[in-house]
């Protein structure tokens, strides 16, 4: 996770630092201070402004599914790369979470300021939105009781 806290300087953990442990973790640390180098990009965003939030990916399909946060919708790539709209909803889209065996895509949506088209009166409210995976029609929609 990148985590690179100076911990052989922190006065709170001074009585830890002789100990064999202590040096593991230190190490461990510093490990994480390196560049991880072996990831190659899979294809690019065709929308500079999408601002994606989440990636879901279907084996049977080979797509990968976007969520976005400014534009309010989940875009589709296929392998070669080309992507279109899979879905547009009304609010920002958060977390993507793929059942590919029952052909399901869930979204998690909600209103935030970040949104190019919300409306104010929709402040504080989310959803869980389970779309067909072959279709992309929305299948049911689950509006927060907290909203």
């Amino acid at each position: 996770m990148g985590l690179i806290y100076d911990f052989a300087s922190d006065v709170d953990l001074s009585s830890l630092r002789q100990s064999v442990e202590f040096g593991s973790i230190l190490k461990h640390v510093d490990d994480n201070k390196k560049a991880v180098t072996h990831s190659t990009a899979a294809f690019p965003l065709a929308e500079p402004d999408l601002i994606p939030e989440d990636i879901a990916y279907d084996p049977k399909t080979l797509r990968f599914f976007v969520s976005s946060v400014r534009q309010s919708k989940i875009i589709a790539i296929d392998g070669a790369g080309d992507s279109h709209d899979f879905a547009k909803t009304n609010w920002p889209v958060l977390a993507l979470r793929m059942d590919s065996w029952r052909r399901i895509l869930w979204a998690a949506t909600g209103w935030l300021p970040q949104c190019e088209h919300c409306n104010q009166a929709d402040e504080d409210k989310s959803a869980l939105l389970e779309f067909d995976l072959d279709s992309g029609a929305l299948r049911q929609r689950i509006d927060s009781p907290w909203s």
